[in-house]
């Protein structure tokens, strides 16, 4: 302690605790220690889930929506033979419809755009012979 500090009284610093104690019910209703309980009070532990139980198993999805397969469908359509190898490779760990029916799907879209080429290579070609038939004609008539 410094010289220049006048000795405590224990008597004193306990009344002046209770007159405090005693302000602060009058003033607010409760002694702060007590409103701190309250407080403690109030925030109970909550229930957390008990994470150690086994969690519900979700059902093996052994076939594809209709959303899916569309995607596939136009996977293999857009991109050809390397949508078939990205459905393959996506779904190599997949059971074995899902894998079968991705694969199936972007292959039937391979199949789509290369009929799709065939039949435009054929109307284009009966389109050029038109054209070529036409100009033969025009150059024919000219020549008379």
């Amino acid at each position: 302690m410094d010289e220049n500090t006048p000795p405590v009284n224990p008597a004193e610093v306990n009344s002046q605790a209770a007159s405090q104690q005693q302000y602060y019910a009058s003033q607010q209703g409760a002694a702060p220690q007590q409103q701190y309980y309250a407080q403690q009070q109030a925030y109970a532990p909550q229930q957390y889930p008990n994470y150690a139980q086994a969690a519900p198993v979700a059902p093996v999805i052994n076939k594809l929506t209709g959303g899916v397969k569309a995607a596939w469908f136009f996977i293999g359509f857009l991109l050809g033979i390397p949508g078939i190898l990205i459905a393959f490779a996506t779904n190599w760990d997949k059971p074995k419809p899902i894998k079968s029916e991705s694969i199936k799907f972007s292959a039937i879209g391979l199949a789509c755009e290369i009929a799709l080429i065939i039949i435009f290579s054929i109307l284009m070609g009966i389109f050029v012979a038109m054209i070529a038939s036409s100009a033969v004609n025009v150059i024919n008539n000219l020549a008379y």
